[in-house]
């Protein structure tokens, strides 16, 4: 039996819901966030609303040449993409994103593993770009992430080690 990496409660929740829930747990101490961090996107957002962070799963891969084959288990590499966009309206939208971004990344690198939860994480990119609907511009910081986590067929909603 492998050594599982989960609470019972965590049984029926997916393995990304997990790996979300656990970087809004990471990431809550961010000054300028002040825990707004959402699991998904929400329109329009208000202006209480910002600066934020959204954490969304993007792509979860199987690495095919990791998976262990056993007597009846198997147990399966993954690499998940995931993207935390942050959302900025200030006078400074510029200064604003890169700080965040700054400190979102010093953060997820300071807990790579997510307490335990997965093997790795890893920042692989940023993008920014600017919406000009509305009043005030809005400003967005794209956060890219490679997250690689283990599973076994036995327990396919708990990280294994």
């Amino acid at each position: 039996m492998p050594s599982v990496r989960a609470s019972s409660k965590s049984a029926f929740i997916s393995v990304r819901q997990q790996i979300r829930l656990a970087l809004v747990e990471i990431l809550s101490d961010i000054p300028l966030i002040k825990k707004r961090i959402y699991l998904e996107e929400t329109y329009p957002l208000q202006d209480s609303q910002l600066p934020c962070l959204v954490i969304m799963a993007q792509e979860d891969s199987l690495i095919t040449e990791q998976c262990t084959l056993g007597k009846d288990e198997k147990k399966y590499w993954h690499r998940l993409e995931l993207v935390i966009k942050a959302y900025s309206k200030s006078v400074a939208i510029s200064a604003e994103l890169e700080t965040i971004e700054a400190q979102v990344i010093t953060c997820i690198a300071q807990h790579s593993t997510l307490n335990g939860l997965v093997k790795n994480s890893e920042w692989l990119k940023t993008t920014f770009e600017s919406s000009y609907e509305g009043e005030q511009p809005i400003g967005v910081a794209t956060l890219q992430f490679a997250i690689d986590y283990r599973i076994s067929s036995y327990f396919p909603n708990q990280t294994i080690q």
